[in-house]
């Protein structure tokens, strides 16, 4: 019961201005192959909901096709909005994306943007897990939209 309580409860652990945070995702990646990567992530609270994000990631997509594997290098800088500022923080995030794709086949890039959200949970001032969903689109360059799906370890400071 106490459990259950205290996940109701809004956390002292909440997002405010000046927080900094600190992520680790290892990451599945769905494309025109399949595969696994991680991704680092940097956010600035501007306030108790909006945060300013960079993101930084790399995952080897496994294809079927000649050109073999590939490796997918992506950055991301953009904005994160929090639904909530309780213990379990559900956001929002949009962000403006530069893609590399390195195979066999060559170099490939891309210019876009990445549209997704996910699911925190944050149960002190320190720490906190998650999980997220995010669609990338390239709207220059010649990488196909594709989708990712991540863990994450955060610490706040």
């Amino acid at each position: 019961m106490s459990v259950a309580l205290a996940l109701l409860v809004a956390s002292a652990g909440a997002s405010t201005q000046g927080e900094q945070v600190l992520s680790a995702s290892g990451e599945y990646v769905v494309a025109s192959g399949q595969g696994g990567g991680a991704t680092a992530r940097w956010s600035l609270g501007l306030d108790d909901y909006w945060n300013v994000t960079v993101d930084l990631g790399w995952a080897q997509l496994v294809d079927e096709t000649e050109d073999g594997d590939s490796h997918r290098l992506g950055g991301s800088v953009g904005v994160l909005y929090h639904l909530d500022a309780f213990a379990w923080v559900p956001y929002l995030v949009f962000a403006i994306e530069g893609d590399g794709l390195f195979d066999n086949g060559g170099t490939r890039s891309g210019l876009g943007f990445e549209f997704g959200g996910g699911l925190d949970y944050r149960p002190g001032r320190r720490f906190g897990v998650g999980a997220y969903a995010l669609w990338h689109a390239m709207v220059y360059g010649d990488i196909d939209p594709f989708t990712s799906y991540g863990v994450r370890l955060n610490a706040y400071f």
